[in-house]
């Protein structure tokens, strides 16, 4: 989990920044509402 929150935070490209999110959220909701706010 902590190396797709680098990964969000390094990342210039909304895109990528979507798709971690959305990624993250499917392994695991609770924590990506925590660190990937809509």
């Amino acid at each position: 989990m902590i190396l797709f929150i680098q990964a969000f935070a390094k990342t210039r490209n909304k895109h990528e920044k979507k798709s971690i999110a959305k990624y993250v959220h499917t392994v695991n909701p609770d924590q990506a509402e925590r660190h990937f706010p809509k």
